[in-house]
Order: structure tokens, then C-alpha cells, then sequence
């Protein structure tokens, strides 16, 4: 595992660390977290509510909005 490590950390340098590449990285971890915390404060909400949380279906036709 020793001689792993220095070509990862290379490997995250030359790569994830690019001023670009670490842009869309932070961007692409911002979009994850906001999804999932409007995912959970909705099943909290309908909890809140005495509902019971449904699952997203945005391609079901006559789902609610």
C-alpha cells in the first residue's frame, strides 16, 4: 500500500487539483449535497405533515407537482 500512495497523490496533483477540473469536482459535490438535503427536508416535511413520503416519479405521467 506504501508505493500506492505516492502515485495517488500524484495522480490527484496532476488531475482533481487542475484549477478547471477542481472547479467542476466542487461544483459536482455542491449539486449532490443540495439534492440530497432537499430530499431529506422533503421527507421530513411530509412526516411533519402525518404523510407518508413518496418516492420521486418525475417521469410518471399524472404525477403530482
Amino acid at each position: 500500500m506504501p508505493e500506492l500512495y505516492p502515485k495517488l497523490e500524484a495522480w490527484v496533483e496532476n488531475v482533481l487539483l487542475e484549477e478547471g477540473n477542481a472547479t467542476i469536482l466542487t461544483l459536482f459535490v455542491c449539486l449532490l449535497t443540495v439534492l440530497y438535503l432537499r430530499e431529506r427536508q422533503r421527507r421530513q416535511a411530509a412526516v411533519a405533515a402525518g404523510e407518508v413520503a413518496q418516492p420521486n416519479r418525475p417521469n410518471e405521467l399524472g404525477a403530482p407537482m
